[in-house]
């Protein structure tokens, strides 16, 4: 170890300004800087309370210094006068009021010290010294200057502090001496504030004079964290154009430190900021640049259960990082919709949202009707037909729209059903384009509906048991499509036909 030729102890609270946060989910890296003045050789650094309080040593990432100097032997002790966590006792309100007494008389005699300096600084004479002279009397002066004007910033907060704890601490009955323990007497343990233990470490610089220079502490700070939160703006909902999305990207951030110097310099909340933005005390929200995400829209419809168009988006991220976990309030054309949640997604992932329904799509869902029916013996067939219609408002092409449309599914032993239009083959994964009644730009591609198949289906053969068809559909600007059906009921016997067709139709 380096021989020490001077001592210097610093408080954190005092002798340190806030320089940077860098806020995570779940903490903060909170950077501080003391400026110091130090003398050739070695001189043991002692860096005192203004830490955030643990009952482990506080966790240090790094301490840096300035070039000039060189750091070794960091240490992190127990401060021997500490106050051992049992033996902590009650704070009254006289207590406060007694501490607050102290810190103003202290206030006073700071500030009548800072008011000889400056009377001090005034009554040189400038004609009379020499000008190396009135350099240094100018440089010591701000020196001593900074110094004072600290103490007297850290006194006042202080002061206000106190006053704001006598406020909430009501006055307290005076208790039977007998019930000793701390429940008997009900009052609130005042813990520590601050770490208890000491950051030691020495500088050493070049022999020949003073030297000033800096260093940076980086520790982690529990006392703050932030949860990500998400407005998404689409507009030309009710529009003739097509539907375009941005995402407002906000910070929750919880500010919770109680740092002793100046509390409004939390946070550089994450790597999102191109500045740095300052967050009071408490849960405040902090707006992270907008972006426009690449969104894949889809529209989708099921006219048995609601003729209203759905809209969803399918939104990749794709910025440089990663969007976490959060609560999301979508806007439709600067109205509210609703508020939905979203999972983590890394770059290149993506998550779909429901934007709420879409006003230029219109639907025509008409009941069945009976195109012929035949008969045999003890045997009776008849064929049912559906046209349904979907109508674009809009001036753009809408691409994929798919609706959703389910033909019976009879599972009697006297009775089936079979598809006729469109010649879909249960069991097999195929797909039909419809060539008729398809307007120019337009197309229809019927294919079954796999999101209802059974969990325990190993292969295709329970394609299509369900009776459910997907339409995909593309659909040129201000046009209609047509989408026909067609099924055949099939009786074995007359018992009861009139009320199975109904169940089947």
């Amino acid at each position: 170890m380096s021989t020490v030729h001077d001592e210097l102890n610093l408080s954190a609270s005092l002798d340190s300004k806030i320089t940077s946060v860098t806020l995570y989910p779940d903490c903060a890296h909170i950077t501080r800087s003391f400026h110091v003045v130090l003398k050739g050789g070695t001189t043991n650094v002692k860096l005192y309370g203004g830490l955030p309080y643990s009952k482990v040593p506080p966790a240090i990432v790094r301490v840096e210094k300035s070039p000039n100097v060189a750091l070794r032997d960091v240490q992190i002790t127990e401060d021997p006068n500490r106050i051992p966590e049992g033996n902590i006792k009650p704070i009254s309100t006289e207590d406060l009021e007694e501490e607050k007494e102290l810190l103003q008389k202290s206030l006073l005699r700071c500030e009548l010290a800072s008011t000889l300096l400056e009377v001090s600084i005034r009554a040189i004479n400038t004609r009379e010294t020499a000008i190396q002279s009135v350099d240094d009397a100018v440089h010591l002066y701000v020196e001593r200057a900074e110094v004072w004007d600290k103490k007297i910033q850290g006194l006042e907060r202080g002061i206000r502090d106190l006053e704001r704890r006598i406020q909430v601490n009501p006055p307290q009955e005076k208790q039977n001496p007998l019930q000793d323990t701390t429940e008997a007497r009900g009052l609130e343990l005042e813990g520590p504030r601050f770490s208890d233990h000491i950051i030691q470490f020495n500088l050493k610089a070049d022999a020949g004079g003073r030297v000033q220079a800096e260093v940076r502490l980086v520790y982690v700070q529990m006392q703050a964290s932030w949860v990500p939160e998400y407005d998404i703006f689409a507009t030309s909902i009710n529009s003739e154009d097509e539907v375009k999305l941005a995402v407002a990207h906000k910070a929750i951030v919880t500010n919770e430190t109680k740092e002793e110097n100046d509390r409004r310099d939390i946070a550089n909340a994450s790597h999102f900021l191109s500045d740095k933005v300052s967050i009071p005390e408490g849960k405040h929200k902090v707006t992270i640049p907008q972006f426009e995400p690449d969104v894949a829209l889809k529209r989708y419809c099921t006219p048995a259960h609601d003729g209203r168009v759905s809209l969803e988006a399918k939104i990749t991220n794709n910025n440089d990082f990663s969007l976490r976990s959060g609560d999301v309030h979508i806007y439709c054309d600067g109205n509210y919709i609703q508020t939905t949640h979203i999972y983590a997604s890394s770059p290149g992932e993506y998550f779909t949202i429901d934007l709420g329904f879409d006003p230029k799509m219109s639907v025509v869902y008409p009941s069945p009707i009976t195109v012929v029916t035949s008969t045999e013996y003890q045997s009776t067939e008849h064929k049912f037909s559906r046209r349904v219609s979907v109508q674009n408002n809009r001036a753009t092409t809408v691409a994929p729209f798919v609706l959703i449309d389910q033909y019976p599914i009879a599972n009697e032993q006297n009775m089936f059903t079979r598809l006729e239009q469109p010649e879909l083959t249960v069991g097999v994964d195929m797909s039909i384009r419809s060539l008729e009644n398809v307007p120019e730009g337009c197309s229809i591609i019927a294919t079954w509906d796999k999101s209802q198949m059974p969990p325990q289906s190993e292969g295709q053969e329970d394609l299509g048991r369900t009776g459910l068809i997907n339409w995909v559909c593309q659909i040129g600007g201000k046009q209609e499509i047509s989408i026909d059906v067609q099924w055949v009921v099939c009786l074995q016997d007359f018992g009861g036909v009139q009320d199975r067709l109904v169940v089947c139709s």
